[in-house]
């Protein structure tokens, strides 16, 4: 039965190599002048380990009630003389004013401005190059200056690492995508002030596709680390709106295709508490594989690797014991040529 637990996952192809993968290119994922977009606060999730083949299941996300309205607009004349290089772009969100130069190949900010405070980067904060695939990879350093209404000054050094570190299958509430390319972004600033320092760590993990310009959901968590003893951890979560009514060709439907004309598969019990029975019949020659996934899109063991396996029944087990598993929700994925389906299962007690 089709409901929004995607019990199976099927009618999806999957070949991740370099031609499928997304590929996030100024042309079809940098920012443009004019643009409006919503996201919705969920609640906060640890985002998980990286990898090639991710399954990351999100169909059971629920909205918050804060919605973000992320605006993209050309900056003002007189703000584009304060900074250098000089902004084309200007991110408006909450209150709090970015500002970015943006060309083919970068897309860094080089400064700030809020009711309370300005600050301009000597050295920008680079957030993006392009083009940027899984496994691309970039750091460097950046400074600026933050001065305040009462004249009170913050210098601010630090570094940033970003990096395509994961692509999978991403399943939402009524969706899901393939080809997701997801971005890990880690900086880390020393702000020093007259009274204090203060070192703050921020993680971003941003997932995309490739007919969507925007993130589709962004995770992030910053720790600030007070010289005077004070901490601070500020965890949050955001979808973008689109995921809940975009139909396009990256958008697959949830199919009872658990019996093709050419394979079928049955996993029982499930739930299980030890040991899961995993069984299939082939009607004629496959390419297989056949795993175990954590929620992350962690392989956990390969039951079946690459086997070119002719005309018959295959029958295997699966020990939960043995492979040190905690009770809660995986997935085993199988992969018939380039045909995947995706069944969920869960460990008890």
């Amino acid at each position: 039965m089709k409901n929004l637990l995607f019990t199976i996952i099927i009618a999806f192809f999957l070949l991740f190599n370099a031609k499928s993968q997304v590929v996030l290119d100024f042309n079809t994922h940098a920012p443009i002048s004019g643009d409006k977009i919503n996201f919705i606060e969920i609640p906060y999730f640890e985002p998980g380990t990286g990898g090639k083949d991710m399954v990351w299941d999100f169909s059971k996300i629920t909205t918050l009630a804060k919605t973000v309205v992320s605006e993209q607009k050309r900056p003002d004349k007189d703000m584009v003389l304060k900074f250098d290089p000089k902004p084309n772009i200007q991110l408006t969100e909450d209150e709090k004013n970015l500002f970015f130069n943006l060309n083919n190949t970068v897309y860094e900010q080089v400064g700030a401005k809020t009711d309370k405070y300005e600050l301009v980067y000597n050295q920008p904060l680079r957030r993006m190059k392009y083009p940027f695939m899984y496994q691309d990879y970039f750091n460097g350093d950046f400074s600026g200056l933050a001065r305040y209404e009462n004249d009170y000054n913050i210098d601010i050094k630090g570094h940033y690492t970003v990096e395509a570190d994961a692509y999978g299958i991403l399943i939402l509430p009524g969706n899901i995508i393939k080809n997701v390319i997801r971005i890990k972004q880690y900086t880390h600033s020393t702000q020093v002030s007259m009274c204090s320092i203060t070192d703050v760590d921020t993680y971003k993990y941003t997932w995309f596709c490739y007919d969507e310009r925007y993130p589709l959901i962004s995770v992030i968590s910053t720790e600030q680390r007070h010289s005077y003893g004070e901490n601070k951890l500020i965890q949050e979560a955001f979808v973008n709106d689109k995921v809940f009514s975009c139909n396009s060709d990256n958008m697959l439907t949830t199919l009872d295709d658990k019996n093709n004309a050419q394979f079928n598969y049955n996993v029982y019990p499930n739930p299980f508490k030890n040991e899961i029975n995993i069984s299939y019949q082939l009607n004629s020659h496959f390419n297989v594989t056949v795993g175990v996934y954590d929620v992350f899109g962690k392989r956990i063991k390969d039951i079946v690797l690459n086997e070119n396996q002719e005309q018959g029944i295959y029958r295997y087990t699966f020990n939960a014991g043995e492979a040190g598993l905690n009770p809660g929700m995986y997935f085993i994925k199988f992969q018939f040529d380039d045909k995947v389906l995706i069944e969920k299962i869960m460990h008890s007690r």
